[in-house]
């Protein structure tokens, strides 16, 4: 009966399914076709062909967008049974760090009620409204089927002048987003919980209906940040980036949509998981090689880093 529930209910909100599905899986669908179809058209133009190893040595750029994608696929789905097994890995000092993070969630989540009221109260306050109209301006961004479309669009840019740091921020952003989607998701059918705007207070939850906590909004806006800030380390912009996405997290709350503690866990997870899955891309880069030095007379490391 349960199951019969679940697919009664899927089909009865199939409107919000389709629409979501569209907005997440379409844009990489036209993506993908277009790398396919302009390779074709490429590579015709140019006469060039894959196989041969005349070119090994002098990557085209079809040839570097083959290779991206087949270790992107690879890559990606390992470094995601990595974040969703690290719990298993969890030392003493980020046992502590966890610990602390959980218990000012809870503090949150039992004023849920009394934060929400007071920040919604003085959302139109003079010196407030700045910071409301910032938040909903910046609110797309946190949206990840109008932000997709612009990641993909550089990411596309940044391979066709050979922009290197483009291609970073894009890559490391799809890949964050691709992580983060499958906790987020999942956490948000089971919980269920219901926001502000449904007015059944803050301990309202119907399962595989509620779409409150976490906020998607919140996570996404701090991988956004949190990935931005990681590639271009000039402190006036990071500062600059978390101020933008901290607006959002308020606009979420203001905006009749989440509960304090739903932003706060989406904010939160949002951070760990950009910044675990950059931590792990750099030490990725870094190689220790044994080395013959001087003459062969001794040995050593050769440390090498991979931009």
């Amino acid at each position: 009966m349960k199951t019969l529930y679940v697919l009664l209910y899927s089909y009865s909100n199939k409107r919000h399914f389709i629409k979501t599905l569209y907005n997440n899986t379409s844009i990489l669908i036209l993506a993908v076709l277009i790398v396919f179809f302009t390779t074709d058209t490429f590579l015709y133009s140019q006469n060039i062909n894959l196989d041969d190893d005349s070119i090994s040595d002098n990557p085209t750029f079809v040839k570097r967008v083959y290779s991206d994608l087949g270790v992107a696929a690879k890559t990606s789905l390992s470094d995601l049974k990595y974040m969703y097994t690290s719990p298993a890995r969890i030392n003493k000092k980020y046992a502590l760090w966890l610990s602390g993070i959980l218990a000012f969630g809870g503090m949150l989540y039992a004023y849920d009620q009394d934060i929400y009221e007071a920040i919604y109260k003085n959302k139109n306050h003079k010196f407030y409204k700045p910071i409301q109209d910032t938040g909903e301006f910046l609110e797309p961004l946190g949206y990840m089927g109008f932000t997709n479309k612009f990641i993909f669009g550089s990411l596309f840019i940044g391979y066709i002048f050979k922009n290197e740091l483009i291609v970073n921020i894009s890559a490391d952003l799809l890949e964050s987003f691709f992580i983060g989607s499958f906790g987020k998701s999942t956490t948000m059918l089971l919980v269920g919980r219901e926001g502000p705007m449904i007015e059944n207070g803050p301990r309202s939850f119907k399962f595989y209906e509620g779409r409150s906590f976490p906020s998607g909004h919140s996570t996404a806006i701090m991988q956004l940040a949190s990935v931005l800030s990681h590639h271009i380390d000039y402190m006036p912009f990071k500062v600059a980036a978390y101020s933008g996405a901290t607006t959002v997290l308020l606009q979420r709350m203001t905006s009749n949509h989440h509960w304090p503690s739903d932003v706060y866990t989406g904010a939160v997870y949002g951070w760990v998981v950009s910044h675990a899955l950059l931590k792990l891309k750099k030490n990725r880069r870094v190689k220790l090689i044994p080395a013959a030095l001087d003459g062969g007379n001794g040995t050593g490391l050769l440390i090498t880093y991979k931009f």
